[in-house]
């Protein structure tokens, strides 16, 4: 009795203490009453006691923000402003050729075709610089001496003041160079006094900018500054209130009574043709040629069947 109850506490005391043994009382039927059976350390694992590990107090320090792979930043929109045009010699497509049927009043303008092959002839024949745009487009076209105008029907002629008929005699159709015209109506100017103020206003104003808008309100009209003025003929004026603000007065007496009594404030000027000629507008597309063959009889009636064909 003496050596079991030993051996029950030394077994309480290896569950604390790292035994060299531990000392059991066997159950097993085939063990003899009283006996003790040894187990080694390498039989039985001994437990593995882990420590818990106290909780670390959140500081700012201890906290990190992992920034994203990739950062997308989105730049500021920029605005830019409309570029100002500036004051500077009028382009071929700025400039619209008009012709005068008989028994027409006004000025018919031509089309955009027709108005640049006679400016750009009537400047190569007058020695003015073509602008490069121009240009462009005029060295990827066929070179020819003559500048045949509406659908091939019309020739210029030497002086371009005139389109000729090419099939038929006796009709010249009178041209006017559109540089300068009456705002309302655009109706262009005679071509020396458009001349004189085109000189005078490039002279005034070059690279000046040139506003989107109005200068002055209709309320500021007695208010406007005279910048500079030309005088034409004997009572015609031309007075530049800014540059893009250009008046015509006629200042003899009977229009000064006028202006007088209906409040008139003269013609106002502008410069260059509302719609910039195109080229493709009028461009002649021929896709078929035609030969007529007749008699000897016809010498003797040309003009006769000049005119048929036109009606």
């Amino acid at each position: 009795m003496f050596d079991v109850h030993f051996c029950l506490v030394t077994e309480l005391q290896c569950l604390f203490v790292e035994p060299e043994c531990i000392v059991t009382m066997s159950s097993e039927s085939s063990a003899s009453p009283g006996t003790a059976k040894i187990i080694t350390p390498a039989q039985t694992p001994i437990p593995t006691v882990v420590a818990a590990t106290p909780a670390t107090p959140k500081t700012a320090s201890t906290f990190s923000i992992t920034p994203p792979s990739t950062i997308v930043s989105t730049p500021p929109s920029i605005i830019l402003g409309k570029k100002k045009k500036r004051v500077t010699d009028l382009k071929c497509f700025e400039i619209r050729w008009f012709l005068k049927k008989d028994n027409d009043t006004k000025w018919s303008p031509l089309k955009g075709y027709d108005s640049m092959i006679v400016e750009v002839a009537w400047r190569n024949r007058n020695g003015i610089v073509v602008d490069e745009e121009t240009q462009k487009l005029f060295d990827e076209m066929p070179k020819t001496d003559d500048v045949i105008c509406l659908e091939g029907l019309y020739m210029l002629d030497t002086k371009e003041e005139r389109l000729d008929s090419v099939y038929w005699k006796d009709e010249s159709l009178p041209l006017r160079r559109g540089s300068w015209f009456q705002a309302d109506t655009m109706q262009p100017l005679s071509m020396d006094l458009a001349d004189a103020i085109e000189n005078h206003h490039l002279t005034s104003f070059r690279d000046q900018s040139i506003p989107d808008g109005p200068v002055f309100s209709d309320t500021e009209s007695s208010k406007r500054p005279i910048l500079t003025t030309i005088s034409w003929h004997d009572h015609d004026e031309i007075r530049w209130n800014s540059v893009i603000d250009i008046v015509w007065h006629n200042n003899s007496k009977t229009n000064r009574l006028i202006r007088f009594v209906t409040r008139s404030k003269g013609t106002v000027l502008r410069r260059g043709y509302t719609e910039e000629a195109d080229l493709d507008d009028g461009k002649p597309d021929f896709s078929d040629l035609i030969l007529v063959v007749h008699g000897i009889g016809q010498k003797g009636y040309e003009n006769l069947i000049a005119k048929n064909t036109g009606q």
